[in-house]
């Protein structure tokens, strides 16, 4: 059973985030990336954990880079994941035609042509990059689509996260 400390914790995080939505949505997509980028920026000056592993894989991967240029990569990636993580939370409120317009796609064919066979298709993808954004894609497009995820620790970051 988890701790009245960890179900806090889990809570209040839910409930930050909700606030968070709240000022994206205030603002146009330009703003919600902005907004995002700041926020990587902040994750990655404040955990420092983080910033030391993202530094050693960048080296372990690429040794011939200088370190002034793995900091370089590693802070535009935390902006990225921020931008990302912007994206996610305001995803739910953007119409149809925004995600449809905003989203390109290719090899869409291979999905019909298995579709075609009427037995439906499974496709996997990493969590990395938009996938989430993918997802709200093919949702408008009309293509049924069923995240396979664990539930996140708390149930309001779940609801959250599900919305």
């Amino acid at each position: 059973m988890k701790s009245l400390r960890k179900r806090w914790i889990g809570e209040g995080g839910a409930i930050a985030l909700r606030q968070l939505q709240r000022m994206l949505l205030k603002r146009d997509p330009v703003g919600q990336e902005r907004v995002g980028a700041a926020l990587g920026r902040m994750v990655y000056r404040v955990s420092k954990k983080r910033y030391e592993r993202a530094l050693w894989n960048l080296a372990l991967a690429m040794p011939e880079l200088s370190e002034a240029e793995r900091i370089r990569i590693a802070r535009a990636c935390a902006e990225h994941f921020g931008i990302v993580f912007a994206d996610s939370l305001t995803l739910g409120k953007r119409s149809r035609e925004h995600l449809l317009e905003s989203v390109s796609v290719t090899g869409v064919e291979v999905v019909e042509e298995a579709l075609s066979l009427g037995k439906g298709a499974l496709l996997v993808t990493g969590h990395l990059g938009s996938w989430d954004r993918m997802a709200a894609w093919a949702s408008a497009k009309g293509y049924k689509v069923r995240p396979v995820a664990r539930d996140a620790d708390a149930p309001g970051m779940t609801k959250l996260l599900n919305e």
